[in-house]
């Protein structure tokens, strides 16, 4: 497997088996169950151990923790969970009491309005990344490669090309942030690495070299082909090459030229793209 020049370690890219799930505090559905949200903002203590101090109490008290959101912002630390009180040996206003006397709490919210054990958060807005730099949107995968497989269908060639001006805007916004890395190599690697931590899919660079420039790159469990189930004749991910040309273009400082090759909506294993120096 060949890599981006600079890339401290290697990770194995050809297979998302290897990698943990992410589960983001949005929705938990848990029938039978007793679910409750927590949110805490807390100060910043001398020693660490707020998350610490937090499942512990609840642990102490047989409140099993099932998802987490932990966010720093300067001096102020802000904790929000789903938390099973099912078999809790205290009842929801004890553990409250108790959560609100630890030294580093300034204030807490309980939301316990889950209905069929379903629970949805309540406590928290906007949902944002990279130190509240990026207020974000959360959407079903399947359902935005839906709504593009419906317009590349009712709108034909243009609605690829509608698709493709969006995904390029994406890919220059995501580049701000890229760009904070200290070379063109590293910035290409933090961008590969975003594309993977919001969900796009799983990026292997198959073939790179910035002097020429082409790069090849393969993007396994691409989110823009899971709504046509292997049944396209053509190459469909008109967003995503949209997205890499943009984030190529502005990290490189040239107008990127990108080519789908390879499509899982035909079937193929994965989505491979050729990015190269318009001409």
């Amino acid at each position: 497997m060949e890599l981006v020049r600079g890339r401290d370690r290697e990770i194995d890219r050809t297979s998302t088996t290897g990698l943990l799930p992410k589960e983001v505090l949005c929705v938990y559905h848990a029938p039978d169950r007793k679910l409750i949200e927590l949110g805490i903002v807390a100060k910043i203590t001398p020693v660490p151990g707020i998350l610490a101090t937090i499942a512990r109490t609840l642990a102490e008290r047989n409140v099993r923790i099932l998802s987490l959101n932990f966010t720093s912002r300067g001096e102020l630390r802000y904790v929000t969970l789903f938390a099973d009180f099912t078999h809790s040996t205290a009842s929801v206003e004890e553990v409250v009491a108790v959560l609100r006397k630890l030294e580093f709490v300034k204030r807490l919210r309980v939301w316990d309005k889950s209905s069929g054990g379903l629970i949805v958060d309540a406590l928290t807005f906007p949902p944002t990344t990279a130190m509240g730099a990026w207020r974000l949107l959360l959407i079903p995968a399947r359902a935005l490669s839906g709504m593009l497989r419906r317009v590349y269908k009712e709108l034909g060639t243009g609605g690829a090309a509608l698709a493709y001006h969006q995904g390029r805007v994406l890919g220059i916004e995501y580049a701000s942030i890229a760009t904070l890395a200290r070379s063109p190599e590293e910035a290409l690697n933090a961008f590969f690495s975003i594309l993977q931590a919001q969900g796009w899919g799983v990026p292997e660079v198959a073939e790179i070299d910035l002097e020429e420039p082409k790069v090849v790159i393969r993007l396994f469990d691409n989110f823009e082909a899971l709504a046509f189930e292997e049944c396209a004749k053509d190459c469909v991910c008109h967003f995503t090459r949209g997205l890499l040309a943009g984030a190529f273009s502005e990290i490189l400082k040239l107008e990127a030229n990108v080519v789908e090759i390879r499509c899982r909506a035909r079937g193929d294993r994965y989505c491979e793209f050729v990015i190269s120096k318009r001409r």
